[in-house]
């Protein structure tokens, strides 16, 4: 059963999120935003509308699209690329009610083009979270030993029981499944309307500020995959908790060589420790092959306390922060809000500045 800790944490979060949803609806302009359309895209907005994507059962996407809090400075970086940014958010069933509710509060506070992705189908107050391993092929889905966790997770949760009572390093262990499942399904959503896809974890922190002035200077006609480098063996790619960047050209790429040999791709995922290297993998079977482009220390691994301030620091924008509880994530999302207000929109924050 769900320990009354656990519910009064995830009611609470939600009736505040609720409160300022209802007050945004009473002042917002009630005028409905345009969205482009990109294949099975079916978009519906209205007065009270909340910020979430469902999938009918012929597998459309429906979003319904709100404006965003009152009282925030949401504007300030509309106009300067922030519309072009699709951010997708992976986490897992066994701790959503202790990782999503800041999200909602603070990373997608100005937001309207996000996408969460667990391994649990479920709706988190207003916001649906997709399930990427139910995009994995069904054979596998079903009987591979890998997956063994997931289809305990379904059943317990389908009796009643709460997932996190199933946490730990078997659930861990299907993170790696994610990985391909989302960032195709992403793209299936909002295809080429979306210059941008940014990939975060639930303990990631993405400055938008600082995001917004960075892919500015990338240009996103190009084939992009960016993030903080890592090797095993002799494959460098992008490490999946710092967060990892493509562009709407390289996940067009990605989707296609992906899904010509998906079940070829499950089953040497199978064996791999990493869905995040196997991207990179498949990355470079795309013809011309794409390559990391490395972009620590913009992208890195760290928290504000953790890490070590050295040169290679000091002078560069800080884009994500990794390890992140829910106290951190929010001094970091006022800590910028306050630093827009003051300074505004025009100037990254540098890691000096913290």
């Amino acid at each position: 059963m769900i320990s009354t800790q656990r519910v009064l944490l995830a009611v609470s979060y939600l009736l505040c999120f609720g409160f300022l949803q209802h007050l945004r609806d009473r002042t917002a302009n009630t005028a409905s935003p345009t969205w482009p359309s990109h294949k099975n895209v079916s978009v519906t907005a209205d007065s009270e509308a909340t910020s979430s994507i469902t999938l009918s059962s012929a597998g459309n996407a429906t979003i319904s699209a709100s404006p965003a809090q009152p009282g925030l400075d949401c504007t300030a970086l509309q106009g300067a690329g922030a519309e072009d940014i699709v951010i997708v958010l992976k986490t897992g069933s066994t701790e959503i009610y202790e990782k999503l509710p800041i999200h909602l509060a603070t990373t997608f506070a100005c937001r309207r083009d996000y996408l969460v992705y667990s391994d649990l189908a479920q709706d988190v107050g207003p916001v649906h979270v997709r399930d990427a391993l139910a995009l994995v092929s069904q054979e596998i889905r079903d009987t591979h030993e890998n997956l063994a966790q997931y289809r305990l997770l379904q059943q317990h949760v389908d009796s009643g029981a709460d997932a996190a009572e199933l946490k730990g390093d078997k659930s861990w262990g299907l993170d790696k499944w994610k990985f391909l499942p989302m960032v195709t399904d992403a793209y299936r959503t909002f295809g080429p309307a979306k210059k941008w896809y940014v990939f975060i974890e639930a303990d990631t922190y993405v400055s938008m500020h600082n995001l917004v002035h960075w892919l500015g200077q990338l240009d996103a006609t190009k084939p992009i995959y960016a993030g903080a480098q890592v090797m095993i063996g002799d494959l460098e790619f992008a490490h999946g908790g710092s967060a990892f960047v493509m562009s709407s050209p390289a996940l067009e790429s990605l989707t296609g060589v992906y899904r010509e040999q998906q079940p070829r791709w499950e089953r040497k995922l199978a064996d791999e420790c990493c869905g995040d290297k196997l991207l990179a993998e498949v990355l470079l079977q795309v013809k011309p092959p794409i390559y990391l482009l490395r972009a620590f220390p913009l992208i890195q691994g760290e928290t504000v306390t953790s890490l070590d301030w050295s040169p290679t620091h000091w002078c560069k924008p800080a884009v994500t922060w990794h390890h992140v509880d829910a106290a951190g994530i929010d001094k970091l999302w006022q800590f910028e809000r306050t630093w827009r207000q003051s300074k505004g929109a025009e100037e990254p924050i540098l890691f000096a500045d913290y």
